[in-house]
């Protein structure tokens, strides 16, 4: 009995307590739960990286590209493995130590945020309400310092740890992380940099029969002290619950395909430059599309290549909403990006790289079709505030392979500059 007068006193306490508490202090815990919990619950899964490289001399008026690259990464009991696209080989050393010249950097998948929200020695403190990207959020800042940070940059020979501080925002309504922003401080004043940020922006991915907060965009801004910038966008798509290991290829000759798996469970791999007839399988609307949900469509026509079918008509193609834009104004372009991910068909499975060409008929609203970094995602521009995709509209995608590293610009002698945990 006295037991239980105990804990029913404990309760009450805690309860006047937490009624004391300012609002921001009582989110900010269940937020830290929430963004803990995420962190330490990651499924197995893989994930694409989509890497642009771009430079901008002193007098340069914008950033030239350089090079872009495409890496495999993926999160297996806790660690994180980089594969180059096609080896399905994935090694435990980070990306950093691959990748020869130029900027490159890890981290923006998990660590930031554990340093931020689970390291235990960032100050938090609330900032308040803002808009982002027509969602409401609640902002913080924090502070982390030198002894709580692993962050470092190495650059020409020299290795400098960091400290560093930032913000990130979070949904007023669900609490999930929407952007997390991360600037070094304490660079030596003789160090070859003198700045670096990393921003990345979060959204919820289907694994299985649940939602995962993944990385959706990161951005490293590294300003040396000759006056160069030097920006990396990062694009994290085609993430997937990694089930098991597979490789089956088409080629244009009759070549056997070859399987590590049961065939229901087989990958493939789609053959380039092939044109797809798709057909949404469910309308999209600004009124209640939502980052995340899902987007399926099904193949019109049989895949022919060499007089051979290769697919049949009615294919599922499977993917989500990536990002939504909308901006009061009518004079302001609403934007809806969709992501494919995978296709389906005759028992095997297969990563969708493509490009949108066009949409069949006519859309109201659409102003611009247009094709980000990523392959296998649209970018679709409407005038005015909203949006809307009929249940049925036809899209003309054509596939692509996907390469290591596709050059644009004088990269080859730059230093390596690697920003690592």
């Amino acid at each position: 009995m006295l037991r239980r007068r105990v804990i029913a006193a404990f309760v009450v306490v805690t309860a006047l307590i937490a009624d004391d508490l300012p609002e921001s202090v009582i989110k900010l815990a269940r937020v830290k739960t929430k963004v803990a919990g995420w962190l330490e619950h990651l499924p197995n899964y893989t994930c694409l990286v989509t890497v642009q490289r771009m430079s901008q001399s002193p007098r340069a008026p914008a950033f030239t590209p350089i090079d872009k690259m495409w890496y495999d990464i993926a999160h297996s009991n806790g660690r994180e493995l980089f594969a180059w696209p096609g080896s399905g080989r994935f090694s435990e050393h980070p990306i950093t130590t691959a990748v020869t010249y130029g900027v490159s950097s890890d981290g923006e998948f998990a660590l930031h945020a554990k340093t931020v929200f689970t390291g235990g020695y960032a100050t938090i403190r609330f900032h308040g309400r803002e808009d982002l990207n027509g969602r409401e959020s609640l902002r913080w800042d924090y502070v982390i310092p030198l002894f709580g940070s692993a962050w470092t940059i190495n650059h020409a020979g020299r290795e400098a740890q960091v400290s560093s501080h930032g913000s990130f925002w979070i949904d007023a309504e669900r609490l999930d992380l929407i952007r997390l922003e991360v600037y070094a401080d304490g660079l030596p004043a003789d160090f070859p940099d003198r700045d670096a940020s990393t921003t990345v922006d979060y959204g919820p991915v289907r694994m299985g029969a649940r939602d995962v907060l993944l990385p959706q965009t990161a951005t490293l801004i590294l300003a040396e002290q000759s006056g160069t910038r030097n920006r990396n966008v990062m694009e994290f798509s085609h993430c997937r619950q990694y089930a098991g290991e597979s490789s089956i290829r088409f080629d244009t000759e009759d070549a056997p395909s070859t399987s590590s798996v049961a065939p229901e469970s087989a990958e493939a791999e789609l053959p380039s430059g092939v044109p797809l007839r798709l057909q949404l399988s469910e309308s999209i609307d600004s009124r209640t599309a939502a980052i995340g949900d899902p987007v399926n469509a099904a193949l019109v026509t049989d895949v022919i290549q060499h007089g051979r079918t290769l697919i049949l008509a009615g294919a599922t193609v499977r993917g989500r909403i990536r990002r939504i834009e909308r901006q009061a104004g009518p004079a302001v372009p609403s934007v809806v990006e969709i992501e494919f991910i995978e296709m389906e068909f005759s028992g095997k499975r297969a990563r969708f790289f493509g490009e949108l060409k066009r949409l069949e008929g006519s859309v109201n609203g659409l102003r611009t079709i247009s094709s980000p970094a990523i392959p296998g995602a649209a970018r679709l521009s409407f005038e005015g505030s909203s949006f809307h995709l009929s249940r049925g509209t036809i899209m003309l995608w054509t596939t692509e392979g996907l390469k290591r590293l596709e050059r644009s610009g004088p990269s080859v002698g730059q230093q390596p500059v690697r920003f690592r945990y």
